[in-house]
């Protein structure tokens, strides 16, 4: 047994040594050896001519006896050449270390001129190919530019001679360069991780859920229109027609240019002052409640009472008002939602907290429900319900889900249509004064949708019928409509029949 604190630990290698001893095969501590022993080579020569066959003794030797030093190299050898070769695949995917990001240059470069450009750069070197640049990426009218060396000392200095020698661009500005920002620090910088010292989002308050969800509720319905219209002449008219403008300036120079193209006049509408009126907004005879489509996501809530130490997160759906991350957030405070999409919320709210099938979590792909849609018709008193789901056995995602829900799903279905369905909706009360008629009403049909993948389904994807009618019909002026699930209709009636 040696004792631990006689043992001497070797100083690191650094990775240019590193390389360039793997690419000189070893060469290196072979001529160390001989240099700290001239005399080593006639030695050993001199002990093969007195015993030839110490060589077949000494491997005999090591063969019967396995536990030897030898064989225990020649047996770590694979493992150890596993873990270089691990080690250089990684390395060699690794390119964020390589990379560099150079500012000042100019927007309208091509990346085709980039190699070009670089070489000019590295021309003030006492050696331009020691430098070796293996990629180029620039960003559309972008004033920087992405180079990839073969290494990463190659980068070091790279960065240091343009900063140190204060290259400049063709017009004379002066450029500077950094290391790229590595990936897991851009990841952590947008929210991405999920690691335990993450700091979560503070749950919003009712005022903060109706700015994100409802911006202008805090302003006059005239105040209200005034902005509208503000908005759409900036945002469409002027930009239509500075849009126009430009590709006429863009003919024109053309034509210049090139004598075969005609010279195009520009428009007589587009030289007056306020080329594309817009009329005033029209006042809606309906200001609240309106919306007969609404769509919840699944998720939890955050809930503190008075008196709890801790809040609590409870399986409900609603608006994601916060993000993925803020959880949902309850449409009673919305003034636009009617009263009948708030009381199927509430239904399934009280349904789940005693489920056992929990909601679905987009992070981490478990959990099952996922999205409530509610489409509602004052005029036929009729109401549809159309719920997403994953598969019961667990959908497609990185994360494998523990829970499977195949042998409860359907006892749970059936109990969640005849909650649904079993009497008319309950009236709801909201935290917020809104306007609206009451009338009785009931769920006229319900469909279930399985999807396992990652996002939205497409529009012809199947659904499986679970009660009442096929359709819901509505009216709009003389025509009565009869949509189904697939059509996206989403009228605001009193004011499209003005």
């Amino acid at each position: 047994m040696t004792n631990p604190a006689e043992q001497t630990e070797e100083p690191p290698v650094a990775p240019e040594d590193a390389e360039m001893k793997e690419a000189n095969g070893g060469k290196e501590d072979a001529v160390a050896e001989e240099t700290s022993n001239p005399a080593s080579e006639s030695v050993t020569k001199e002990e093969e001519a007195s015993n030839p066959a110490s060589e077949s003794v000494t491997k005999e030797e090591e063969a019967s006896n396995p536990g030897s030093e030898s064989a225990k190299n020649e047996e770590a050898a694979p493992a150890d050449q596993t873990q270089e070769g691990a080690a250089d695949l990684t390395c060699e995917w690794n390119h964020a270390n390589r990379r560099v990001m150079v500012y000042g240059v100019l927007k309208y470069i091509k990346n085709k001129d980039l190699p070009k450009m670089a070489k000019k750069w590295l021309a003030s070197l006492e050696d331009p190919n020691s430098i070796v640049i293996t990629k180029w990426r620039k960003a559309p009218q972008g004033s920087w530019v992405v180079l990839t060396c073969e290494t990463e000392e190659m980068a070091s200095r790279l960065i240091k001679h343009i900063n140190d020698n204060k290259l400049t661009n063709e017009k004379g500005n002066e450029l500077t360069a950094s290391k790229a920002q590595n990936l897991d620090n851009k990841r952590k910088r947008d929210g991405d991780d999920d690691g335990p010292n993450k700091k979560r989002p503070e749950p919003l308050t009712d005022d903060g859920v109706r700015d994100k969800l409802t911006p202008l509720w805090r302003s006059s319905y005239s105040d209200q229109l005034d902005q509208k219209l503000k908005t759409m002449i900036k945002r469409s008219a002027m930009r239509i027609c500075a849009e126009t403008k430009k590709k006429f300036l863009s003919l024109q120079r053309e034509a210049k240019r090139n004598k075969n193209c005609k010279s195009v006049e520009l428009y007589a509408w587009l030289k007056s002052k306020r080329s594309i009126p817009v009329l005033d907004v029209i006042k809606s005879p309906q200001q609240n409640a309106y919306r007969n489509k609404n769509e919840f996501t699944f998720g939890y809530r955050t809930e503190q009472k008075e008196g709890d130490e801790e809040s609590k997160q409870i399986p409900s759906s609603g608006f994601l008002a916060a993000g993925w991350s803020g959880g949902v957030s309850r449409p009673h405070l919305c003034t636009n939602v009617p009263w009948e999409a708030c009381a199927i919320q509430d239904l399934v709210e009280e349904f789940l907290q005693t489920s056992p099938i929990l909601p679905y979590e987009a992070k981490t792909h478990c959990g099952l429900w996922r999205v409530l849609t509610i489409r509602s018709s004052k005029r036929t008193k009729e109401c549809m319900i159309i719920i997403q789901h994953a598969p019961p056995t667990g959908g497609l995602g990185g994360v494998v889900q523990k829970e499977d829900y195949s042998n409860v799903f359907e006892s749970e279905k059936q109990r969640l249509v005849k909650l649904l369905v079993d009497r008319d909706l309950p009236m709801v009360e909201r935290p917020v004064e809104v306007q609206e008629s009451h009338f009785p009403l009931r769920v006229t049909s319900i469909f279930f949708q399985e999807y396992d993948g990652l996002s939205t389904p497409p529009p012809e994807h199947p659904v499986q019928h679970a009660y009442g009618k096929m359709n819901l019909m509505e009216k709009l002026g003389d025509c009565q409509l009869s949509k189904n699930i697939c059509h996206v209709l989403e009228t605001h009636l009193p004011r499209n029949e003005i």
